[in-house]
Formats: structure tokens, sequence, C-alpha cells
């Protein structure tokens, strides 16, 4: 048992060490992102960094929205940088096409840097950031591939 505490000490001196580098290692990720210049806003909208119980109110029609606060991590412009971002929405409960239950983001407010949230807000984040790189990836493919295929119904082809 001391041998597992005096692990565990070491294990959590080394967490919090690095956990006072967290704010460099976004800023350093905001310095990436603006050298690649993608503007293209994303958000983590399967994986919230927080997320509270689903509450339920009835509409106007008689029909029932179920829906829950939630935060999520992105990258998108506040003010006038591009950098990675929070944004408080609501998630709330629909169907998709196939009749499959699903969250769509409602309600979002102005995103804020992570650079300026709490601790605890940026500890969570860093776990999510490389789901964050690959969705900017697949959006940067996605419209790159959009914009191809317009260029070339523009020119008739």
């Amino acid at each position: 048992m001391d041998d597992q505490i005096a692990e565990m000490k070491t294990l959590f001196r080394k967490v919090s060490a690095k956990a006072r580098n967290i704010p460099a290692s976004i800023r350093g990720a905001n310095q990436v992102l603006a050298e690649i210049n993608p503007e293209i806003p994303v958000w983590l909208e399967d994986a919230p960094l927080s997320a509270g119980d689903y509450e339920e109110d009835e509409r106007r029609d008689g029909s029932v929205r179920r829906w829950r606060k939630a935060m999520l991590l992105g990258y998108a412009q506040v003010g006038n940088v591009w950098q990675l971002a929070i944004n408080n929405v609501e998630l709330e409960i629909s169907s998709d096409e196939w009749q499959n239950e699903c969250e769509i983001v409602t309600q979002p407010c102005n995103p804020s840097a992570l650079a300026h949230a709490r601790q605890e807000i940026q500890i969570q984040a860093i776990h999510l950031l490389p789901d964050l790189v690959r969705l900017l990836e697949s959006k940067g493919e996605s419209l790159l591939k959009a914009m191809e295929q317009a260029e070339k119904l523009a020119q008739g082809k």
C-alpha cells in the first residue's frame, strides 16, 4: 500500500507540473492552427466538454422538447481571431431521417477563447484536441471537394 501511495504522489506531482503548462500548450496549438489558417468553424458536437441532465419542455403544439445544456470544444472566430474555443449550447433530442434519435445543437451562445477558460475546462479540452484536429481536417477535405465540384459545374464540366 505504501508503494502505491508513493507512486500516486509521484504521478500527481507530474500531473500538477504538466497542468501548469496547459495554457502554454493551448497558446502553442492556437499558433500552429493560425499558421495553417483553416478559417473553418468546427465544433465537437458528439463529445461535449460537459453536459447537464436532460430537461423537458412542452411546446405550443403539445409536443415535448427534450434538451440539456452542454459546453462544446471547437475552433472558431472569437472576436477577430480564429482560435480554440468553447461554446455553451443546448443539445436537443431530435430524430434523423431514419427516425434514429440524435442530438442537435440549439441555442448557441457567443464562443469564448479556450485560452481564457478555467483550468478544469482546459484540462478536459486537452483530451479532445486530437478529435478536434481530425474533425477540422475532415471538414477541410470536404470543403475542398465541394469547391472543386462547384468549379467544374461553373465551367460546364
